[in-house]
């Protein structure tokens, strides 16, 4: 068993929404898409949106799946922790501008404050990288 795991965004279609991107966020054991991790994620509608129970999803196997980032790696022995950061990232709603790609960057900042070991990124460069893997 790994002593770290990795911690990515994880890009989706929206069926009903073509233009529409949801995000992800998903501690795995390996960087690999076909491997199982952990998925916290914000659903709903604007009115709606609520933090889902965490799940253990395999993203590639999802037909939405359009492709992942690694951020970072936290500590296995630290899940605890980061699962009480995470629930506790806040999930806002009445506001039709926030979504789930806003929950995920602030669930990433949070990591990142409280010491774990995360990239600095922005939203925009993660848009872009997955606007990169839709070229390919």
């Amino acid at each position: 068993m790994s002593v770290n795991k990795f911690v990515v965004v994880a890009q989706y279609g929206h069926p009903k929404l073509p233009g529409n991107k949801h995000w992800a966020l998903i501690l795995m054991d390996a960087n690999d898409k076909m491997s199982p991790g952990v998925a916290y994620e914000v659903t709903g509608s604007t009115d709606t949106y609520t933090l889902k129970k965490p799940e253990t999803v395999t993203p590639g196997k999802a037909s939405s799946f359009m492709g992942m980032i690694a951020v970072g790696m936290v500590p296995v022995h630290q899940m605890d922790n980061i699962d009480n950061i995470l629930r506790n990232t806040p999930v806002k709603t009445g506001d039709k501008t926030w979504h789930c790609q806003h929950w995920v960057m602030a669930a990433l900042y949070n990591l990142r404050v409280a010491g774990f070991a995360i990239t600095p990124v922005d939203r925009e460069q993660l848009l872009a990288q997955f606007k990169a893997m839709e070229t390919v």
